[in-house]
């Protein structure tokens, strides 16, 4: 614990010394959708997060997004698509809506005044969350305290509400004790995504196929 705060004092120091501001972590100024979904923010070192996973039916300029039910069509899809988890719509506002990343890609996906998460902004949360609560309390810390298997719930102590999303391939998968968001970065060969299970206590950086449906957190420009 006095190592912990030894180099939060160091990192503080870091930024005064640059004339940079603190913005303190707490709740945000909230955001609503193209579909007129309010959601909750949450500042966390600075950066404004939705503290809800998405789930507009719209691109930001009123385009209609398309709802893939069948299996094979989704599979097959090299456009834009979402879905409720298990096609079930009483899920939209547990979860969110589920979306391969030919919707992240079209770049009109979050709210106006908003972008898809980056790369460098998923890693710069994991880095600040590892750096205030030590590497195996970051999901800890971010996950919500409900829908998580029993013992696996996490403290949410930033207000992240990091919910078991689950995801979608040639089917769905992992819905109570798997998140994994999308980040609006192509990676070598595919765009790369986040994934926390409910039994880790770390996430995992890796690269998906664009077909796969994922969950979807946004950040204010």
């Amino acid at each position: 614990m006095v190592k912990k705060l030894l180099i939060l004092t160091a990192f503080l120091a870091i930024i005064l010394s640059c004339g940079e501001s603190i913005i303190p972590d707490g709740p945000g100024s909230g955001v609503v959708d193209e579909d007129g979904n309010n959601y909750d923010t949450v500042l966390i070192n600075g950066v404004e997060w939705m503290a809800e996973n998405l789930k507009t039916t719209k691109l930001n300029d009123g385009t209609n997004i398309a709802n893939i039910t069948d299996s094979t069509e989704w599979d097959e899809a090299s456009t834009a698509a979402y879905c409720w988890y298990e096609n079930d719509i009483s899920n939209k506002d547990i979860s969110g809506a589920l979306y391969n990343w030919y919707t992240v890609e079209t770049d009109k996906l979050a709210p106006t005044g908003w972008h898809v998460a980056t790369d460098a902004e998923w890693t710069a949360l994991i880095e600040y969350m590892e750096l205030i609560e030590g590497t195996e309390y970051v999901w800890t810390c971010l996950k919500s305290e409900t829908r998580w298997a029993s013992g696996r719930e996490g403290e949410d102590t930033k207000g992240f509400k990091a919910v078991p999303g689950g995801s979608r391939g040639s089917g769905f998968s992992d819905g109570d004790s798997r998140a994994v968001w999308w980040s609006d970065t192509l990676g070598l060969d595919y765009p790369f995504g986040y994934s926390v299970h409910d039994y880790y206590t770390t996430a995992n950086r890796e690269e998906f196929p664009k077909l796969v449906g994922f969950s979807v957190r946004c950040v204010k420009d």
